[in-house]
């Protein structure tokens, strides 16, 4: 596919479907947890899960960053949004004034 409009949309169906088939997974796991479970069993599972797998993409996500790199962050992550970088510049030196390094 060459057509640059075509590669696009079909490269958004793909996402639109992949987030809907994760939610659906999500959807069935949390059913089938409950009735193993209870509600609030399978919901504190669910929670679990979700959190470490969160915390491992940003382990390796943020591996070559340090403490004081919020811009770095932004400008890798949000390239295409700006105004998203440019937000992390000024919350980054907005703590860095408010919270100065000794």
């Amino acid at each position: 596919m060459t057509d640059p409009a075509a590669r696009a949309e079909n490269l958004s169906r793909e996402l639109d479907f992949a987030f809907r088939n994760r939610a659906d997974l999500y959807r069935l796991f949390l059913d089938e947890l409950t009735a193993e479970l209870g509600a609030e069993r399978a919901e504190a599972v669910m929670i679990r899960t979700i959190e470490q797998r969160g915390r491992e993409v940003a382990a390796a996500a943020f591996a070559d960053f340090g403490p004081n790199d919020a811009p770095a962050i932004g400008e890798r992550f949000w390239p295409s949004a700006p105004m998203a970088a440019a937000c992390i510049r000024l919350m980054s030196n907005a703590v860095n004034i408010a919270l100065p390094s000794r």
